[in-house]
C-alpha cells in the first residue's frame, strides 16, 4: 500500500508478527504500552492482533497495531465503543468481534509508534498514513474501525478527513518540577500545597511510607489488592490471574518495572502501585489497596508521593498517573490530557 507524504515515500504493509525490524529503531510513543518492545511481549489470547508497518528507504519508521476480539462479548463496558462513545459509533450495541481496534485500546490507550529521528512534521505525516491505512483495512474486512483512548497529541492523526471523534476520558500527568519535594510544593498553588502538606504530615504520623522495588517481587502479594480495586470498578479478575498478569508485565523488556509497596508499622501491605520507568517518564500501570482505616492515605502515598520521591531521585520529567480518579490527582497538581474515541459508525 504505497503512500507518498510531502517529503518521503513510505510503504504501508501488514504482518501478523513484529519480527526484528523494529529492534533497531528508537521510538516515540505517547504511552509505554505502545512501544513495539512492549507490544511484542503482551500478546493476549482474547485478541487477534496484526501490525501495520510504515517503511521508508528500507527502514521502518512507523507502527500501528490492529486488534479484533475473538469473543462477541466485551470484558467490561469501558472497552465497548458504542457504550463509551455513542455519538461516534451509534447507540446500537454490536458484538465485540464486529470492531477492529486501531492502534491499541486493549490497554485503554491507542496510538502510533513513530521513529524518533524523523522531524516532527514528518512523524505526523507517517502517523496519518498509518491511520488512513488502518481505517481502510477495517473497511476492507467489513469491520467497524475504532480508535479508543487516543491521547490528544495523536488525535489529529486519526481524525484526518474529519472522521468523527469525541473526548471520552482524561489521562493524568504529574510534572516533576525540580530536584526535591520542596520544588514540588513550590510548583503547587496555595490550595493544593495545603492538601499535600497535610497529606505528608498525616502519612508521617501514620507511619505509612512507600518504597520502590522490583515489580516481580511484589506481584504475588500485591495481586489481591489490585484485584480488589478492579472489583470495586466492576472488573472481575481472580487474584491468581492478576498475579500472573502482573508477573508477565514485570518481565517485559521496556524500561525498569517497579512496584511501590506501602506498609504500615507492622509490615502489613496497605497499598501497592506498579509502574515502569523509561527515560525521563515514570508511567503507573496498576494500583492495589486494602480496606484498612488509613486506606485513603495509603492510596495517595502509592499513587503520588512514593512515585514522586522516586521520580525526583531518578530525574524524571513526568509521572503518568493513568485514567480515572481525577479529583485526588487534581488536588495534588496533575494536569489532564484529553483522550479520544475516533471511528466511524458501521451500518447495520
Amino acid at each position: 500500500m504505497p503512500v507518498r507524504t510531502e517529503t518521503v515515500a513510505i510503504n504501508i504493509g501488514e504482518d501478523a508478527e513484529l519480527g526484528d525490524r523494529v529492534d533497531a529503531v528508537e521510538w516515540s510513543c505517547d504511552a509505554l504500552s505502545l512501544d513495539p518492545a512492549h507490544l511484542g511481549n503482551v500478546r493476549n489470547a482474547q485478541w487477534e492482533t496484526s501490525y501495520l508497518f510504515a517503511d521508508s528507504g528500507g527502514t521502518t519508521v512507523g507502527l500501528l497495531s490492529l486488534h479484533r476480539s475473538r469473543s462477541e462479548h466485551f470484558p467490561v463496558e469501558m472497552f465497548d465503543p458504542a457504550a463509551v462513545a455513542p455519538a461516534v459509533f451509534g447507540a446500537w450495541r454490536r458484538p465485540a468481534s464486529d470492531y477492529l481496534f486501531l492502534g491499541g485500546g486493549t490497554d485503554l490507550v491507542a496510538g502510533c509508534a513513530l521513529a524518533r529521528h524523523l522531524p516532527e512534521a514528518e512523524r505526523a505525516r507517517v502517523g496519518r498514513a498509518l491511520a488512513d491505512a488502518a481505517f481502510a483495512t477495517a473497511e476492507r474486512r467489513g469491520l467497524c474501525p475504532a480508535a479508543m483512548y487516543v491521547p490528544d497529541g495523536q488525535a489529529a492523526l486519526f481524525r484526518a478527513g474529519h472522521r468523527p471523534g469525541v473526548v471520552v476520558e482524561h489521562l493524568a500527568e504529574l510534572p516533576v518540577p525540580g530536584p526535591d519535594l520542596d520544588s514540588y510544593l513550590a510548583f503547587l498553588d496555595s490550595g493544593r500545597r495545603s492538601v499535600v502538606s497535610r497529606d505528608l504530615n498525616r502519612l508521617e504520623r501514620a507511619g505509612l511510607h512507600g518504597r520502590p522495588g522490583p515489580a516481580a517481587d511484589a506481584a504475588a502479594e500485591g495481586a489481591p489488592l489490585v484485584a480488589a480495586v478492579k472489583r470495586r470498578h466492576g472488573i472481575a479478575e481472580h487474584p491468581r490471574l492478576t498475579a500472573l498478569r502482573l508477573s508477565r508485565w514485570a518481565t517485559v523488556p521496556v524500561g525498569w518495572r517497579l512496584a511501590f509497596e506501602v506498609r504500615d508499622r507492622h509490615g502489613r501491605l496497605a497499598a501497592v502501585s506498579f509502574g515502569c520507568h523509561d527515560g525521563d517518564v515514570l508511567e503507573l500501570f496498576e494500583i492495589g489497596l486494602d480496606d484498612g482505616a488509613d486506606r485513603h492515605l495509603a492510596y495517595v502515598e502509592a499513587l503520588v508521593y512514593a512515585p514522586m520521591r522516586y521520580a525526583i531521585a531518578e530525574r524524571c520529567r513526568v509521572i503518568r498517573l493513568g485514567l480515572g480518579s481525577s479529583r485526588p490527582k487534581d488536588l495534588r497538581g496533575a494536569r489532564f490530557i484529553p483522550m479520544w474515541a475516533i471511528g466511524e459508525e458501521m451500518r447495520k
